[in-house]
């Protein structure tokens, strides 16, 4: 009869920084959510960005969707008397 390795949970076991394990692999490797939005973006932009790696090119679109998702904040407190769509929307 062979004995069987009892199976530990990583996501509890707490790292530097108070970090599981399953979000500092998350960090390392990446997702692949993460590489189908690299892959459609050098589909996109085609040979204008080949000389970006993988991990500068996820910087960028990072950076892109910051700004704007903060532009779209500042158009919608325009619009709805200071407030996001989503703000407005958690008040009903």
């Amino acid at each position: 009869m062979a004995c069987q390795q009892p199976q530990i949970n990583t996501n509890l076991i707490p790292i530097k920084g108070g970090m599981s394990i399953e979000s500092a692999l998350q960090n390392i490797f990446i997702s692949n959510q993460e590489e189908n939005r690299i892959q459609k973006a050098r589909k996109i932009m085609g040979v204008k960005i080949d000389s970006l790696t993988d991990e500068e090119l996820a910087i960028y679109l990072t950076e892109f969707q910051y700004l704007i998702d903060t532009w779209m904040d500042e158009y919608e407190k325009k619009l709805l008397n200071g407030k996001t769509l989503r703000e407005t929307l958690n008040e009903n």
